[in-house]
């Protein structure tokens, strides 16, 4: 679920960057501070591992060309140094689930009271769709993650990881939460 949303060619994408790539990068980090461009949330799930860490450490410089070198040549080093499914854990370790809540395994505690070993489809993709809130308490909440849950499954269904059925059945599941 997460990664169909957060990056959907994580799995297809070679880990080991091209030297285009890299240039690539820094060429638009440089443009971004030239033209005051906001810098764009990083849209790869190694980036948004680096991203997650360098905050959770305390080690955000903000804005800058500094930082978007550092965050480019952790990256790098993430990805030369680990496979796709270690990062993958490493991420979902490090994504706040809203309300402060870090880690998939402490956000299916919290919300539905169970490890995530024993999450079913429904329950995954909720969490995967908290991800983009900042909070989690009120019934707004609920319906704007419910609603993406659904998308969440039918792009589930659409990359092949689950079938038709499976997604409707987990859509028809009504969630049981302990922590909302």
């Amino acid at each position: 679920a997460t990664v169909v949303v957060e990056d959907r060619s994580f799995y297809s994408r070679a880990l080991h960057w091209k030297m285009s790539s890299i240039f690539r990068s820094i060429w638009y980090s440089i443009q971004h501070r030239k033209y005051e461009i906001p810098r764009p949330r990083d849209t790869t799930i190694p980036g948004q591992l680096v991203t997650n860490l360098t905050v959770i450490s305390g080690r955000d410089y903000g804005d800058s060309f500094r930082q978007d070198m550092r965050d480019l040549i952790l990256t790098i080093m993430v990805t030369h140094q680990y496979s796709h499914n270690e990062i993958l854990e490493f991420y979902l370790n490090s994504v706040n689930y809203g309300d402060q809540i870090y880690g998939v395994e402490a956000a299916a505690q919290h919300y539905f009271g169970k490890s995530v070993r024993d999450l079913n489809l429904a329950e995954s993709a909720m969490l995967s769709s908290i991800v983009q809130l900042s909070s989690f308490s009120s019934q707004a909440d609920l319906e704007y993650a419910q609603t993406r849950q659904y998308i969440i499954l039918d792009l589930m269904v659409e990359e092949g990881y689950i079938s038709e059925q499976e997604s409707e059945t987990a859509k028809r599941e009504r969630l049981n939460f302990v922590g909302f």
